[in-house]
């Protein structure tokens, strides 16, 4: 599980930050020196399928930052089964567009949380997250949010939580920043 999490974490971070959504018809060959933090399979997982399941507001008010997201999804899909997959396994999506209403959220949670290889899911909004943070605590399935709201990341007792963010809250990029200056002041020559 923890492995597979890692996987479609990997899967996240290059459709958010690193892939243009304007693949060719043929996927390129990435050579593994492009991502050296990738290691070799311990196991083939050929014949399995590893499904990233997603939903939120594709049709609404926040159609036009959602949609790109669903583009480098697909690219980063396409770009990974062209070069053998996740250790030999295809990688699919399963996504559903929730309008921006919250019943829908509720009710494609209800969907997905319960089957049984939804490790993670992904949400595009922090309205999403803050109402299912709760229910992902107690299923015990990370959630990754798009964008993510103080409530929505860390509850009403201000504790990290299941949920985790594309885009850190200023708040703990300052904090990031303040460890990082003071654990190198030394050698920052000031």
């Amino acid at each position: 599980m923890t492995r597979r999490l890692f996987i479609l974490c990997l899967i996240l971070s290059l459709a958010v930050g690193a892939l243009p959504s304007v693949l060719a018809d043929d996927t390129p060959a990435v050579p593994q020196s492009a991502y050296p933090w990738l290691s070799e399979c311990s196991e083939d997982l050929s014949g399995e399928t590893i499904t990233l399941y997603h939903f939120g507001d594709l049709s609404g008010a926040y159609a036009f930052i959602t949609q790109p997201i669903i583009a480098g999804l697909e690219d980063s899909i396409t770009l990974m089964n062209g070069n053998g997959g996740i250790c030999g396994a295809t990688v699919a999506q399963e996504f559903r567009d929730t309008g921006g209403d919250t019943e829908q959220s509720q009710a494609f949670w209800d969907e997905f949380s319960a089957r049984e290889d939804a490790y993670m899911i992904y949400l595009y909004a922090s309205a999403d997250g803050e109402l299912l943070l709760k229910q992902a605590e107690e299923a015990g399935i990370v959630l990754l949010n798009a964008a993510g709201s103080e409530l929505a990341l860390y509850g009403e007792e201000g504790q990290p939580s299941v949920q985790y963010t594309a885009l850190p809250l200023y708040v703990d990029q300052l904090g990031a920043f303040c460890d990082y200056v003071g654990e190198n002041w030394a050698s920052m020559g000031m």
